[in-house]
């Protein structure tokens, strides 16, 4: 009887895991150069909160991708309202929906309603400038300030261009590749 009755409890136990388990599907389109995408080579990627993709190309710049097109933002010589260097390291949203980009030259921050940049360099003579010029993470942190982290060290700023503090962490020159926040914010 107990045997039955053990048995009973598998068949039931894989028939209603079969019959309310969810499959997830999921489909994987490849974009290639072929699709519009400006470059083979795919740096880093970021999806907004308007679900914008955002991605980095090879030394082609930056490339926004809608689900539909592609839209290129370059860096142009003499232009300083243009991305501040083509290799695009890191790409990140502040609360007020700017897209922070961080490049091998500078971060630039996209004005979207212009669709034009504003750039900041390290500046040797300016302490509240970057600590380096080669942005390789940004990250929004809860209280809506960006961190940001260079080859010079951690920077934290609040709007990208007025007021950046660098976060001395060593005496030593410091280089930080990469941000992670806590899911408690730190």
């Amino acid at each position: 009887m107990m045997k039955k009755g053990y048995y009973c409890f598998v068949l039931l136990t894989v028939f209603f895991t079969g019959v309310f388990s969810q499959q997830n599907t999921y489909v994987f389109k490849q974009l290639t150069e072929e699709h519009g995408l400006p470059g083979g080579t795919v740096r880093c990627l970021f999806q907004d909160s308007r679900g914008i993709i955002w991605l980095g190309v090879e030394s082609t710049g930056l490339c926004k991708y809608d689900g539909y097109n592609f839209t290129l933002f370059e860096s142009k010589t003499g232009d300083s309202l243009s991305l501040s260097n083509n290799v695009v390291e890191s790409i990140s949203e502040s609360s007020d929906g700017k897209l922070w980009v961080g490049t091998q030259d500078g971060l630039s921050i996209l004005d979207r309603g212009t669709q034009t940049f504003r750039s900041c360099f390290k500046q040797s003579n300016n302490p509240m400038s970057l600590p380096g010029n080669v942005v390789y993470d940004i990250e929004c942190l809860k209280n809506k300030s960006m961190l940001i982290a260079t080859d010079g060290g951690l920077a934290i700023s609040k709007d990208g261009y007025s007021t950046i503090k660098t976060i001395t962490i060593s005496p030593e020159k410091t280089i930080c590749y990469d941000i992670f926040q806590s899911s408690d914010g730190y």
